[in-house]
């Protein structure tokens, strides 16, 4: 005997619990979204306060400042995912592990050498922290560093990661950081190999 084909429609009953449980997991996902970006504005924060603080602080050598702006900031930067990102990820997943760990370190004294001096150099200028934007999982932090006569755009962009939130990548004036570098990278690797890249990483290093 065939059994008969039929819908069952569901009593208002039920539609009310699956509407209010449908209402709960989204004013739920923006409860936790705004937790998000207000949990990495409030680290930028912190970090742009302790920088300040440790410019201003007239009885720091400039060396000294140095250091401290660097333990200051460092533990916010995923640097080995900046230096795979940066390298791209055919190259990276080619090299052996303590090559990736080499590139990661020199890559690392790069970015400290290139943007170390600059910072030094905003002891006058305001920082503005815009209202984070949610994109996706990730949060990016619009802020513009204010001098007298100018107003640069500086775009944080943090993913959350396993030990929490970490900068990725940044923008400056809508320029990344990670696609200028790899896209010099990438000129690079077309005539020479990582390990030669490497090489002229260290020369770099060793001459500023």
């Amino acid at each position: 005997m065939k059994k008969r084909f039929s819908i069952k429609f569901l009593t208002l009953k039920a539609i009310k619990r699956i509407f209010f449980a449908t209402l709960l997991v989204t004013v739920f996902s923006q409860i936790v979204l705004a937790d998000d970006k207000n949990v990495v504005k409030h680290l930028l924060q912190e970090r742009f306060d302790d920088i300040i603080a440790a410019l201003e602080n007239k009885d720091l050598d400039e060396e000294t400042k140095k250091k401290r702006i660097e333990d200051i900031i460092k533990p916010i930067f995923d640097l080995p995912l900046m230096s795979k990102l940066a390298l791209g990820r055919a190259s990276w997943t080619a090299m052996a592990k303590e090559d990736q760990e080499r590139f990661s370190e020199l890559f690392t004294k790069i970015l400290k050498q290139a943007y170390f001096s600059k910072i030094l150099g905003y002891v006058d200028e305001n920082i503005i922290i815009e209202e984070p934007d949610q994109v996706g999982e990730k949060v990016y932090i619009p802020t513009f560093i204010v001098s007298k006569d100018q107003k640069t755009s500086v775009l944080w962009k943090f993913y959350q990661s396993d030990t929490g939130w970490k900068v990725y990548d940044i923008e400056v004036e809508g320029v990344s950081f990670i696609q200028t570098y790899r896209s010099q990278f990438t000129e690079s690797l077309q005539e020479m190999t990582v390990k030669e890249l490497m090489v002229k990483m260290e020369e770099l290093i060793s001459s500023q």
